[in-house]
């Protein structure tokens, strides 16, 4: 029934979530959404051949006891840890905070996978001392329980204490679920915000011709060089290049978000030139971010394959550190363009001759207008516009830890209500020695909150840790960045 259920609600689901979607502009308005049953009855056949498997499973070494050996079998949790858990913990534990130190030093890829190789290290570590670290919970939050409500307190404290061993089943999964989304959402904010304002630096130009349709024509950069006031015009072109980078002492093959730049770059594009200029960047040249220049010098040459995959021995021109607002490659225009299934530019950046004056305005927007969808933005209305396309991006990272969550969620419910059903001996002992029905039922109210309070605590702790050093390698402040929650909304 459960299965059944679920395939019926999955349909709605699906069509909320495609509006949600739509909603947000990650689809397009004309995208249909495609509903049958075959999913949900695939899905419901799943459910149904995994529960009979599990139960087959769990049932197999009780279905091999003998009568003898059952009548010997204690219902007591054990009270002491593996020894091995605890060496083997303590080392991913140690393991995970050394590698902080190496993603701090690092930046472009190498930090990244330094960062996933320690929130790794930490939750593996967790899982395995998560009895240790539910006893030291029983401690702490025990005891803060127990000064607020001196008898159910005092009971769930001992009873934590003394179940530390099985409330780690519990643990784990909360911590694993709260680093998780906090490092999933609050990570993606954190870097679409360094993003977004890596761009807005970048951008040096008063004005900005863009187009609510696929692009924007060749033609409306030279229409522009003749208005009055214009000092420099910069047509930008979007593309995906693919080069060879060193990773972990090997070359490997990778593809990059890269930019064709036209005239006038050095004017309208700051893009934070640690070497060269951006003036060189014509014919077949290059200017690459530092995380994937890896030491290239400059005139130096570097193989990449273009959009459509011609390869081209490209000399380097220049070295930047707008990765993330500019892209970790930049090209000429006009090899881009030249090697790109469209040759529509996706903005055309223009700079005045000092202020721009209204009479510059007018005749931007009347070149504007001679093509359909073509519109003038200033610079702060453009900055806006390209947070707000960062953040649609957001969505995803929304839809997975929500999914994510629901499901260990549902795991978490199971296993503590699983706990609770099999202490009914110990729970009705309580009421032989006195203790009231209300008693009985805020001790074990009172011990979820501490063994739930310590996995919370534990997952924000290895979430704080990921997402501060995310926010030092991004942006070199320690400050992460809060979520949106557009999907919430």
């Amino acid at each position: 029934p459960a299965g059944a259920v679920g395939g019926a609600l999955s349909l709605a689901a699906g069509a909320a979530l495609h509006a949600a979607m739509r909603d947000r502009g990650v689809l397009p308005p004309g995208f249909a959404l495609a509903v049958g049953p075959l999913p949900a009855v695939a899905s419901f056949a799943i459910t149904v051949v995994a529960t009979l498997l599990v139960g087959l499973l769990a049932s197999l070494r009780l279905a091999g006891v003998r009568p003898v050996q059952a009548l010997g079998e204690t219902a007591a949790d054990p009270t002491s840890v593996a020894r091995w858990r605890i060496v083997v913990g303590a080392l991913l534990l140690a393991g995970g905070l050394s590698t902080l130190g190496v993603a701090l030093r690092a930046s472009g890829t190498a930090a990244a996978a330094s960062l996933s190789g320690m929130i790794m290290s930490l939750m593996v570590g967790v899982a395995l001392l998560s009895p240790v670290i539910a006893r030291f919970g029983a401690v702490l939050l025990g005891g803060a329980v127990s000064l607020a409500s001196p008898i159910t307190g005092r009971l769930a404290r001992r009873s934590a204490l003394a179940a530390a061993p099985r409330a780690g089943a519990v643990l784990t999964p909360v911590a694993l679920v709260i680093a998780f989304a906090l490092v999933q959402l609050s990570g993606a904010a954190t870097v679409m915000d360094a993003s977004a304002a890596q761009a807005r630096d970048a951008n040096r130009a008063d004005r900005v011709l863009v187009s609510s349709g696929p692009g924007v024509p060749s033609t409306v950069a030279e229409a522009v060089r003749g208005v009055p006031g214009v000092a420099a015009v910069t047509p930008v072109h979007r593309t995906t290049v693919i080069m060879p980078v060193r990773e972990v002492g090997e070359d490997e093959l990778r593809s990059f978000p890269a930019r064709g730049l036209g005239a006038d770059a050095a004017r309208t594009v700051d893009a934070k030139l640690t070497k060269g200029s951006l003036d060189g960047l014509t014919g077949t040249s290059v200017a690459l971010s530092k995380d994937v220049a890896g030491g290239a010098r400059i005139g130096s040459s570097r193989t990449l394959w273009l959009g459509d995959g011609t390869k081209v021995q490209a000399r380097v021109a220049a070295v930047y550190e707008r990765n993330l607002g500019l892209g970790d490659v930049l090209l000429p225009r006009d090899l881009v363009a030249a090697h790109s299934a469209s040759p529509l530019d996706d903005s055309v950046l223009v700079r005045c001759a000092g202020p721009c004056t209204a009479r510059t305005d007018r005749a931007l927007d009347a070149v504007a207008a001679r093509y359909t969808g073509v519109r003038t933005l200033d610079r702060a209305a453009y900055g806006e516009a390209t947070s707000r396309e960062l953040r649609t991006q957001e969505l995803l990272s929304q839809i997975i830890v929500a999914a994510i969550g629901g499901f260990v969620l549902v795991g978490v419910v199971t296993t503590r209500l699983l706990a609770t059903a099999s202490r009914r001996r110990e729970l009705a002992l309580l009421r032989k020695v006195g203790a009231t029905r209300a008693q009985v039922r805020g001790s074990v109210r009172l011990e979820g909150v501490i063994v739930l309070g310590t996995g919370a605590l534990t997952g924000l702790a290895v979430a704080v840790l990921a997402t501060v050093a995310l926010a030092v390698v991004v942006s070199g402040q320690p400050v992460p960045s809060l979520p949106s929650l557009p999907f919430l909304r």
